[in-house]
């Protein structure tokens, strides 16, 4: 459990610190729909760590939830470029437009979110199981 914690903080820390910045862009913009966004979004992800932290019986249950969340629209995303790729061929539509460069900036950024996100997520899952297992050990 001690090893799901840390690497809970280390993709929480990992994926917060580059959205600080839109966090910021949020606030000197003031666009309080983003702003709304990213303090939900924050709340999602690290409510569960502080769950976990303390030794809450439910924290490992809410923070799989939790990293599910914010796992499958970045997965949904993935998934539609990966698509977009195989259909047209290339990183451009049929038509010409778009841009190579920006769809792959954008791959990338997702891309190193989804990586963490998932990280979590597995560890989260295997130490589930592995509690269910311990669980079931003690009952036989």
């Amino acid at each position: 459990m001690n090893r799901y914690i840390r690497i809970y903080l280390i993709s929480g820390l990992a994926v917060t610190i580059p959205s600080l910045l839109l966090f910021y862009g949020a606030i000197s913009s003031y666009n309080l729909i983003q702003l709304t966004v990213l303090t939900i979004i924050f709340s999602i992800l690290w409510f569960p760590y502080f769950l976990l932290k303390h030794g809450n019986g439910k924290g490992l249950n809410i923070s799989i939830i939790a990293l599910a969340v914010l796992w499958a629209p970045i997965f949904y995303q993935v998934v539609g470029r990966i698509v977009f790729v195989r259909t047209h061929g290339g990183f451009e539509g049929s038509n010409g437009e778009g841009s190579p460069l920006a769809f792959l900036i954008g791959a990338t950024i997702e891309l190193y979110f989804f990586t963490f996100l998932s990280l979590a997520l597995v560890a989260g899952i295997r130490c589930r199981v592995k509690a269910r297992a311990d669980q079931d050990a003690e009952v036989k």
